[in-house]
């Protein structure tokens, strides 16, 4: 191979890989993140779990949950929506939420010793937050929440 043609060829190699590793280092494939407001004004960041991967994994296999966040599954149509406590380490509250971000149902207290109990009620998406926090903050069924 002449010269020219491999330092070319090095070159695109280099430009490939170094694209690969700006994407690698910026893409959080955790999860995104938003904000969550409460009726009572109190905020959260909320971590997004998107992909069917991370909906599956939620919050299991995680020593706890930063204070002041709650983790959102977003659903795109509102129908019955079941969760359990296989791999958790902590409690939690459940929420579900309809399209329009009211309050359905709440699960509070959670025990991670109650798997492999299944909690469902209907919503588009669910809120899990630390134990309490639902009480805490006097969340009710019928309240609308802001995220």
């Amino acid at each position: 191979m002449p010269r020219r043609a491999a330092a070319y060829v090095g070159l695109v190699v280099l430009t490939i890989a170094t694209a690969v590793l700006v994407v690698l280092y910026f893409n959080d494939s955790s999860a995104t993140e938003r904000r969550l407001t409460l009726p009572n004004d109190t905020s959260y960041s909320l971590i997004v779990a998107e992909t069917t991967a991370q909906q599956e994994k939620g919050l299991g296999d995680r020593d706890d949950l930063p204070l002041d966040t709650a983790m959102l599954f977003l659903g795109e149509t509102e129908q019955r929506r079941c969760f359990w406590m296989q791999h958790m380490r902590f409690a939690i509250d459940i929420v579900w939420v309809d399209a329009d971000r009211t309050v359905t149902a709440i699960e509070p207290d959670v025990a991670p010793n109650t798997y492999p109990k299944t909690y469902c009620a209907n919503g588009q998406s669910v809120i899990e937050f630390n134990a309490g926090e639902t009480v805490k903050n006097d969340l009710k069924v019928g309240q609308q929440l802001a995220f």
